[in-house]
Order: structure tokens, then C-alpha cells, then sequence
């Protein structure tokens, strides 16, 4: 459902999207789809609030499992939600716990996902105010 409806062309697609969101919040086996939450992020929707909600559901696991999921999902989400994708990022990094442990899942991962959160850290360098460089520059760092 969280798929299908991510759009979000139609009011019933937002209230379908919710609706799996609060389903996913209280299943209890809703880490084992951590990776297509992810997925359901594209840059096409046309309700980023309702998105948020999203953001919010997937801060709310543990931090290793939630990294481990992102980096699964980060060479689909490089192409089909490059903003979600920083967006997510940029949370991941502003946390110490939850930067350590991207650097750490990255650096065990494939060359590809590597590749594509260096460019987006790339990116975020050159895009955003000191303090948040200086983020990105250090998860940067440690991942060469």
C-alpha cells in the first residue's frame, strides 16, 4: 500500500500512504520492511508533509537497523528520490550515533552504494552552511 500510494496524485492516495504509515507503526514485525519504507520515497510526491511522516516513522527503529536499510535502498533511492535521499542523509549525519554506524555499514557495503553517498555528501559540501559541511566532510573523511 505504501508504495502504490506514494505519489500521492489523489486525496485517497494520501489517506491510503497515512493509513500504511500508522499500520507500519504499530506492526510488530515492521523492521523486516524497513528497506521498502524506504523505497516508498520519491521526489514525484506531491505531499512532502505527509512524507515527513515517513522520516519520522524510520527514526523511530533502532539506529543499526535503520542504516543497514538505508544503505540497501540507497542506490534506488540515488535515482528515484535524490532529495528524500539527502533529506535522509542529512538526518543520518547530523547524529553522532547514526553517522558512526553509516560510515561503519558503507565501508562493509558495495562499491556502488559507496559511491553514491560520497557524491551526495559531495553535494551537500558544496550546497549547505558551514556547520552542516563540516558534517558531511567529517562521514566523508571516514568513509576514504
Amino acid at each position: 500500500m505504501l508504495l502504490e500510494s506514494r505519489l500521492m496524485r489523489a486525496r485517497e492516495d494520501v489517506v491510503r500512504f497515512e493509513g500504511a504509515l500508522e499500520c507500519l507503526a504499530s506492526a510488530a514485525d515492521a523492521e523486516v520492511h524497513l528497506v521498502e519504507m524506504h523505497l516508498a520515497f520519491d521526489d514525484a510526491a506531491r505531499h512532502p508533509e505527509v512524507m515527513y511522516g515517513l522520516v519520522h516513522l524510520l527514526e523511530s527503529f533502532d539506529v543499526t537497523v535503520q542504516v543497514r536499510a538505508f544503505v540497501e535502498a540507497l542506490e534506488r533511492l540515488y535515482v528515484q528520490a535524490p532529495e528524500w535521499m539527502e533529506t535522509l542523509l542529512l538526518r543520518l549525519i547530523g547524529d553522532e550515533v547514526a553517522s558512526a554506524e553509516l560510515c561503519r555499514v558503507l565501508r562493509a557495503g558495495s562499491s556502488s552504494s559507496l559511491a553514491a553517498a560520497k557524491g551526495v555528501l559531495a553535494r551537500v559540501i558544496a550546497a549547505n552552511d558551514a556547520a552542516v559541511a563540516a558534517d558531511a566532510q567529517q562521514v566523508l573523511d571516514a568513509l576514504e
